[in-house]
């Protein structure tokens, strides 16, 4: 029986270092896809200066130094992204804009994307910046206007965002869904 697998965010990364350096042989013969939603793939380049604070503390660029890119032969590797939020700083979004919610996605955006690409201003799931996102030698899919999750993380319980389209919102699964098979 084959597998499909599929992971979110830093699984992603994760998944494909266990497949690669832990996963019993005989499982990782069945894997026939790998579908990752919103991963970083990619360290921070070199010349960013966020490149000494990988937020990963070194475990991306490991991953990615002993298993580039799509490195399991005969697995279908798919990489889906969300591409909707444009990283911004609060002096640039319009005085229109600066009190909606996508002003402040776009400020959490650029938060998120500056350490991890370099580059605040990309444009991603609100988290993940479409520049990292895509592991390379995967098929690449990108879904306008789709986030990262549907909760904000907070202390002591996070606070669900129903009105966020993400990965897992019932409208966006069958745009992806595919990939597993």
């Amino acid at each position: 029986q084959t597998l499909n697998l599929k992971a979110h965010s830093l699984g992603g990364w994760i998944a494909r270092a266990y497949l690669a350096e832990r996963c019993p042989k005989a499982f990782v013969d069945r894997v026939a896809t790998f579908t990752s939603l919103g991963t970083p793939h990619v360290p921070p380049p070199p010349d960013s200066l966020f490149s000494g604070f990988e937020q990963t503390r070194g475990l991306l660029t490991y991953v990615n130094d002993k298993y580039p890119g799509a490195y399991l032969p005969g697995v279908t590797y798919t990489s889906v992204l969300g591409v909707g939020v444009k990283g911004a700083l609060p002096w640039q979004v319009s005085e229109d804009d600066a009190a909606t919610p996508s002003a402040i996605e776009s400020l959490v955006g650029f938060a998120s994307y500056l350490p991890l690409s370099g580059r605040g201003e990309d444009l991603g799931d609100g988290i993940v910046p479409e520049s990292i996102g895509i592991l390379p030698g995967s098929e690449p899919i990108f879904l306008p206007g789709v986030k990262h999750a549907d909760f904000l993380p907070s202390f002591p319980r996070s606070v669900r965002l129903d009105e966020l389209t993400w990965y897992g919102s019932a409208d966006v699964v069958p745009k992806w869904v595919s990939a597993l098979a």
